[in-house]
């Protein structure tokens, strides 16, 4: 193998053990190049660490460069320091040993601690924006549920909201043609005139109209300012709640999923202490588990969320009989990025995220019991105490 002669001549250990350890190494890089920057011998370090695909390298070297190293030193140990090698997309540093012979130069070299710091903080930052990125898709699309659902809702009392405006305006029309027509014949006429217009009935029918087209704009102020109590607490803010408030908040965001999907829902809820929490995250909490339960069910299944004060913590159960966990999937169902819904629909995150806003957040508990193809009951404790 061609630089193994180099290596007895800098009296390193020619030993079997000491060449593989170097020609097998995927942390310390070796390589031997001509006087021409060819290169005669890498290790695996080489290969995975530097990547180069390039046999003439020498344009790479930025510190020491190339050709002080062939003219200007001196056989033996030509340099002993911190080298830079060309690298995209960022040059990389190593503490380095290089050894010069008749023909031909010796590379050693291992990461500085700086540049090992470097590249930790780079691969940190990295996890932490893809973190985030995913976090991001997660909201988006728990958001766009929600979205889908609210426009559902929305919808219906809007439409007929519209419909019965337009019939108003024909009514109108009717109402203004018969008192023209009323100027031109006489009041002998009048009962003739009004059963041409069908006015007993409009006078009727309007009454009705202007009633449920009032009750079509409150529900669609009702559905806005359930929305706006939603997201009414800034994600970093405390304050003094009770659960069952944030509930019956979560509920009526859930609610069009659980009318289409025909479920029914069964709350039952004792009185329970205010505690200081972060209610925006809680609402997160208890509307993915809520989301996830009409998933597991899918059409005409049971709810039921219990809510009770015992001893010095106050305990949510949302329990579906849905389709279960599998007992495979028990130990991975609060890991990130786990799920077992279909591609598009999710990323794994809504349960990790709903686990951390518990255990961290609230300093409280998040567990469940689950029989496949039965049901399953999520049981969530906060502390009454929590800080």
């Amino acid at each position: 193998m061609e630089g193994a002669h180099l290596l007895s001549e800098f009296e390193i250990d020619k030993t079997f053990t000491l060449k593989s350890f170097l020609l097998n190494s995927k942390s310390i890089i070796s390589f031997s190049l001509d006087f021409e920057g060819n290169v005669l011998f890498c290790n695996e370090g080489y290969k995975i660490i530097l990547g180069y695909d390039d046999k003439n390298i020498k344009d790479y070297l930025l510190n020491p460069l190339f050709q002080a190293l062939v003219t200007q030193t001196k056989e033996g140990l030509a340099f002993n320091g911190t080298i830079t090698l060309k690298k995209v997309p960022k040059n990389t540093s190593f503490i380095s040993q290089v050894y010069k012979s008749s023909d031909e130069l010796f590379f050693l070299c291992e990461y500085d601690s700086l540049e090992i710091e470097m590249m930790l903080r780079n691969t940190i930052y990295q996890l932490e924006e893809t973190q985030a990125m995913l976090m991001q898709s997660e909201k988006m699309n728990a958001l766009g549920k929600l979205v889908a659902g609210v426009a559902h809702e929305i919808n219906n009392p809007l439409a007929y909201v519209i419909s019965n405006v337009e019939i108003m305006g024909q009514y109108f029309c009717s109402i203004k043609e018969f008192f023209a027509d009323l100027e031109k014949e006489k009041i002998a006429s009048l009962k003739d005139l009004k059963e041409r217009y069908d006015l007993d009935y409009i006078l009727k029918d309007f009454s009705s109209l202007q009633k449920s087209t009032l009750e079509g704009g409150e529900r669609v102020k009702n559905i806005v300012s359930e929305l706006r109590d939603y997201t009414r607490i800034n994600a970093s803010e405390k304050s003094f709640s009770n659960i069952s408030e944030c509930l019956m908040s979560s509920l009526k965001i859930v609610k069009p999923e659980i009318k289409r999907k025909a479920i029914n829902l069964n709350l039952n809820f004792s009185q329970t202490s205010d505690i200081e929490c972060y209610p925006a995250q809680l609402n997160q909490v208890l509307i993915n588990m809520i989301i996830n339960a009409v998933q597991a069910i899918g059409e005409k299944g049971n709810i039921t969320i219990n809510l009770y004060e015992k001893e010095n913590f106050i305990f949510v159960e949302i329990e579906d009989n849905g389709i279960g966990i599998l007992d495979e999937n028990k130990s991975k169902i609060f890991k990130p990025f786990f799920t077992t819904k279909p591609q598009g629909q999710g990323v794994g995150l809504g349960l990790n995220l709903s686990y951390r806003i518990i255990k961290e957040m609230h300093k409280g508990d998040i567990c469940f019991d689950s029989i496949a193809e039965k049901g399953t009951i999520f049981t969530i404790s906060i502390p009454k105490g929590a800080k």
